[in-house]
């Protein structure tokens, strides 16, 4: 199931019109993801410690549970995905900043580059908040090999996975930039963890709520049930003209009855109901 975090509240000039434009504009920068991938070095991966290697290995049995051996085609996806995040967000939040005379044209430039939204957000935030607007959008899935939209755990998981190997890419060359994506791998990977359980947590909450719900109707057409087979049982032992007097001198009785075994039979639908239950018994 695609879950997002909530959007950050956008001004009310922000309307369809405007998301639109923003989502051709981030889809188009989104496409340019290349979608293939260099294979990594085991042992460049090795090279990151036991730990991490161990992590890797538990990240490609799960998201391989999920969607099968296509990991390239998933990454490819995780990181459209993403980049549309950052564009989308960018071309939503260079909006509001247009709203605002008090800014110097340079500086809306550059707060709105993606590169620079990115930074103030953790990794996996913004897929989180906009994967839902592009679910659906077939072009987003071209030359992956994916046919249909997995779930956004799985989507952050698989970033955080490729997150790990182009660390391992960098190493060891470049330790800085291995740690940032090291930094990025962890926070992608928690936030698929406790957005998957927050919504496990919730549907269990919601089949348990729809069981007890069941369970309460059950129990009061139980006893409905059973008022029904009293009355026709009555009905059985007079005789009427027709359901209507039958119904119209039982209701007093039948409302007793129904008070004592505690059937939810109202009285201003008593002789009514009786009546129908005569009718469809004959």
């Amino acid at each position: 199931m695609v879950w997002r975090i909530h959007p950050g509240k956008y001004p009310p000039q922000i309307s369809d019109e405007v998301k639109a434009q923003a989502m051709s504009v981030a889809l188009a920068e989104a496409l340019k993801q290349n979608v293939e991938f260099d294979d990594v070095d085991p042992d460049a991966i090795r090279r990151l410690g036991p730990k991490w290697q161990s992590h890797v290995e538990g990240l490609q049995k799960r998201l391989h549970m999920q969607n099968g051996a296509n990991f390239d085609g998933l990454l490819a996806l995780a990181w459209r995905v993403n980049r549309f995040a950052h564009y989308y967000e960018a071309a939503l939040f260079r909006t509001t900043l247009d709203l605002s005379d008090k800014i110097p044209q340079e500086l809306k430039e550059e707060l709105s580059m993606p590169r620079e939204i990115g930074k103030r957000f953790h990794c996996g935030t913004l897929l989180a908040q906009h994967y839902a607007a592009v679910v659906g959008t077939s072009d987003i899935l071209a030359g992956t090999g994916i046919t249909s939209f997995p779930e956004t755990g799985i989507l952050l998981e698989a970033l955080a996975l490729d997150c790990v190997l182009q660390a391992a890419l960098r190493m060891p060359n470049d330790l800085g930039g291995a740690l940032d994506l090291l930094a990025d791998s962890a926070s992608a990977n928690n936030l698929a963890l406790q957005g998957t359980q927050q919504l496990v947590n919730y549907l269990s909450t919601k089949a348990q709520r729809a069981a007890i719900g069941k369970a309460g109707a059950e129990k009061r057409h139980s006893k409905m049930a059973q008022l029904k087979e009293w009355t026709l049982v009555k009905h059985k032992g007079g005789s009427w003209k027709s359901a209507n007097q039958a119904a119209h001198e039982l209701t007093s009785q039948v409302l007793a009855h129904s008070k004592e075994i505690g059937a939810n039979l109202t009285e201003s639908n008593a002789q009514r109901t009786i009546a129908e239950w005569i009718r469809k018994s004959g």
